[in-house]
């Protein structure tokens, strides 16, 4: 579908939504080989989108957004547990010398995601 454009120059726009509603908006270096560079960091686990968008804001309304952005979907997954993020969801009450009490700890990442 089209051919390569190997020069920059184009204004390249981009939404992030994360799976809570937040809207991160990021500046696209422009590599001058027709590619393009931006960064992006989800906080919260989930579903999410990016829409990347010919044109600045107020261009792609004049010139229609349908035909001038594209979508892409994809699942952000929780990170690695962090200790203190844990969560204590049973603790093991009175316990008695030799006995088994129940304990139950709720691994979360750094920005809260994980079970």
């Amino acid at each position: 579908m089209g051919n390569p454009i190997a020069t920059g120059g184009a204004t390249i726009a981009t939404t992030v939504t994360d799976a809570a509603g937040h809207v991160m908006i990021d500046a696209m270096r422009d590599n001058g080989d027709g590619s393009y560079d931006g960064n992006v960091m989800l906080t919260t686990a989930g579903p999410y989108t990016i829409k990347v968008a010919l044109g600045g804001p107020q261009q792609k309304e004049a010139e229609g957004a349908s035909a001038r952005a594209v979508v892409f979907r994809g699942v952000c997954h929780p990170g690695a547990c962090d200790a203190g993020a844990c969560v204590v969801q049973q603790k093991p009450g009175v316990l008695v010398a030799g006995g088994v009490g129940m304990l139950r700890i709720a691994c979360k990442d750094t920005y809260g995601g994980g079970d």
